[in-house]
């Protein structure tokens, strides 16, 4: 059976299910009109996708709206805020539009990154092996980053991400 929480920071106004659904609470409003107010019925919101393929849905509070990405608020609410190591909410199943609580967990960009080289949605170009030897030949300091890059066939920009750690940490 589908279940409902709050969402934080919005309780009494919206609630996420486990299934990745959202909904508006029955409320009371004030009206344009002082002393008046509107009675909203709650209703299932119509998500919608944005440009990376994941589903948003837009919350108001206060007249104020703002998008939410609904495997954020269903993790946010179901498991709570997402750890300081772990900074991504992933789908098991890589489907970005399934955002039931069973397929969602928080993770690394590292991991991310692996998940999608692993079931081929990434080209990965370098091997563990060839960063080390990219890292090795360039210590050495015979070669420039843009002659390492054309041995291996990538970017000098690339390189001199590898020889940094920015790419490609461990």
């Amino acid at each position: 059976m589908e279940q409902w929480v709050s969402i934080p920071g919005y309780e009494g106004y919206y609630e996420v299910s486990d299934l990745g659904r959202v909904r508006s609470i029955d409320r009371i409003v004030k009206g344009n009109v002082p002393g008046r107010v509107n009675r909203l019925k709650g209703k299932v919101l119509r998500d919608r996708v944005q440009n990376a393929g994941y589903r948003v849905v837009t919350l108001c509070k206060e007249g104020k709206p703002a998008d939410y990405l609904v495997h954020a608020l269903v993790l946010t609410s179901f498991v709570g805020p997402c750890p300081a190591d772990k900074r991504e909410c992933l789908h098991r199943d890589h489907n970005k539009h399934n955002n039931v609580l069973t397929n969602l967990r928080w993770g690394t960009r590292e991991e991310n990154i692996l998940d999608s080289c692993l079931d081929g949605r990434r080209a990965q170009k370098l091997t563990i092996e060839q960063v080390e030897e990219i890292r090795e030949l360039y210590a050495t300091g015979k070669y420039t980053q843009e002659k390492v890059g054309e041995k291996f066939g990538v970017s000098q920009v690339m390189i001199g991400r590898i020889v940094r750690n920015k790419n490609w940490t461990w």
